[in-house]
């Protein structure tokens, strides 16, 4: 019996003394480092192409060559600013192509100038660094839409001029335009920034009764918006706005906006009825 008990004795030693050598800690493994890095690992070449020959990285195209100037285009258009002002001769006259856009086609722009007489043959001014081109080739740089024309945007009795930069008759004839208000102190036009950012391309139409200019924004068949601006101390400022929304298909509800007081009233109009 004591021999049996010797026996379980050793046993349980043996196995306490192997759980006291792993000393209840995982195995010890090699670093991942060691498996991706290994010095002796042979990774596979079937992959790499030596053979294959890879095109040379694409050099920058040299900008293409400055056509030939063609003959300048002289238009003339007479007008006069104010009843009380003699009329004027306006020269426009269209010269090289920009260098920008010297393109091997006739859809280039080209540089424009307008020189402007009185009706004794004076000069009163030149307004140059004028860029006009066209969006394809059914508009002619001498067509009468590339012409000086005139409304009076601030409402002080004078005309002013506006000129189209750039006409795309392929994108719902939308026009880039110029515009110069007529300075009576100083007898000159003076290029106005800000009417451009007002119009856009739609254009803007100078109501002489309400003495406000009219934007109109078309943003679909049935929706469009109408901006109202005056002339105050040099700039023109938004006073009211309209949107008119036809989403029904059969009326228009017209929405006004006072930008001023911040007065709000909707009015609905049969579409039949609707300018």
């Amino acid at each position: 019996m004591r021999r049996r008990n010797l026996k379980v004795g050793a046993f349980v030693l043996a196995a306490v003394m192997v759980l006291a050598a792993c000393g209840g800690q995982s195995a010890s493994y090699p670093e991942a480092e060691e498996y991706l890095l290994a010095a002796d690992t042979v990774y596979p070449t079937q992959y790499i192409a030596e053979d294959i020959e890879y095109p040379e990285p694409a050099t920058e195209e040299p900008p293409p060559e400055p056509r030939e100037s063609p003959e300048p285009i002289s238009c003339v258009t007479t007008m006069r600013l104010n009843e009380n002002m003699p009329e004027f001769t306006f020269r426009r006259i269209v010269g090289d192509y920009t260098l920008e856009d010297a393109r091997w086609d006739d859809w280039g722009h080209r540089e424009v100038r307008i020189v402007i007489e009185d009706d004794a043959g004076n000069l009163i001014q030149e307004v140059a660094g004028i860029v006009q081109g066209q969006g394809n080739w059914f508009s002619g740089l001498e067509r009468e839409s590339f012409q000086p024309q005139f409304a009076d945007f601030n409402f002080d009795g004078y005309l002013d001029m506006y000129l189209a930069r750039h006409i795309d008759p392929g994108n719902a004839g939308f026009v880039d335009r110029y515009y110069w208000l007529w300075d009576a102190a100083q007898g000159q036009f003076i290029l106005n920034e800000q009417l451009p950012w007002i119009t856009g391309v739609q254009g803007v139409y100078a109501n002489q009764e309400t003495r406000q200019i009219e934007v109109r924004v078309r943003l679909h068949a049935v929706h469009h918006l109408q901006h109202r601006y005056e002339y105050h101390d040099g700039e023109f400022v938004l006073v009211a706005t309209e949107e008119h929304d036809g989403w029904s298909f059969e009326h228009w509800e017209i929405t006004h906006t006072n930008v001023i007081t911040g007065e709000v009233t909707v009015e609905t109009r049969p579409m039949n009825q609707d300018e």
